[in-house]
């Protein structure tokens, strides 16, 4: 597998996930001129914006560890921007409830995979 098809697949196993838990999928890779938002869905009231960072290994916990390592603090700015973009472009204001939530999908070289969800994993 590419790279490309690799993280297709990852964003494609974290939709999944993320609809067996009950969010609603609002969008897929929303663009804005900070950066890209992989997943935007909301859960009850709330609207939450995943990074979804898919690494394929020999090893499941391995990929899950060097997946969310790849996450830098530059990563994390170019995040924000974009939620603050979207929230704005969709005209949210100050009163609606968001997060930003880090999924991390572990490929195996065999086929298994493994999805690891963090919730408000930019900790405020």
């Amino acid at each position: 597998m590419t790279r490309q098809q690799i993280g297709q697949r990852g964003e494609d196993l974290a939709a999944k996930y993320l609809q067996a838990q009950g969010y609603t999928l609002i969008a897929r890779n929303w663009h804005c001129q900070y950066g890209e938002l992989d997943v935007v869905a909301q859960i009850n009231a709330v609207l939450v914006f995943v990074e979804v960072k898919t690494r394929q290994t020999s090893e499941l916990r391995q990929g899950e560890e060097i997946a969310f390592a790849s996450i830098t603090p530059q990563k994390r700015d170019r995040v924000v921007k974009s939620v603050y973009c979207y929230l704005d472009e969709h005209g949210h204001d100050a009163n609606t409830s968001w997060r930003v939530d880090v999924l991390t999908v572990s490929i195996r070289y065999d086929g298994w995979s493994k999805v690891n969800h963090v919730e408000d994993a930019f900790d405020w």
